[in-house]
């Protein structure tokens, strides 16, 4: 707030303000927040994103996948927006596209291991389990001692036929 009352036109203190209600989980506020941004700065790209995931918070997937749309548009360096805009063509089931965004952020954010499961995860309802299993393994080298991303492999991997549960033993759990 400190931010708006000292320049109430810049849209960056805004999108902030925004970002913070949405992690209070109070999305109508945020959403209005990050409008304001927008309308003070409609070529910055973060209240765009910030503006899609609150719009997801609430069900409305159409203004969600246009907001993310628009902040790649607008930043296509952006990885998070790249991430979350993958995240919604995971969920509309646009795997290819996914992998696209996820391929992207995993270079725009390399010490990521999320893009890396995410490619997986599109590459296994493909049904390409090598290449989900090489993602993967990605995934798991970038952070070997995270156990929620094991967790999360091992999960996938107990709803995956023999085959798959002993090629990616091979590939991933050798050391």
């Amino acid at each position: 707030q400190r931010g708006i009352d000292l320049d109430p036109k810049d849209a960056h203190p805004w999108n902030n303000m925004g970002s913070a209600y949405g992690r209070l989980g109070n999305y109508e506020k945020e959403i209005e927040c990050c409008k304001k941004a927008i309308e003070l700065d409609p070529e910055y790209a973060s209240p765009w994103n910030n503006l899609g995931v609150a719009y997801g918070k609430l069900g409305d997937s159409n203004k969600q996948l246009e907001c993310h749309l628009k902040a790649v548009e607008l930043d296509p360096k952006d990885a998070i927006a790249k991430y979350n805009l993958g995240t919604e063509y995971f969920a509309m089931g646009a795997y290819e596209k996914a992998i696209e965004c996820f391929r992207k952020n995993s270079e725009l954010d390399s010490k990521n291991a999320n893009p890396w499961l995410g490619m997986g995860r599109a590459y296994a309802e493909l049904g390409k389990y090598e290449k989900a299993l090489e993602c993967y393994q990605a995934g798991i080298r970038l952070n070997p001692k995270d156990g929620v991303i094991k967790s999360k492999v091992s999960n996938w991997i107990a709803s995956q036929s023999r085959y798959i549960k002993g090629l990616f033993q091979n590939l991933c759990w050798e050391s």
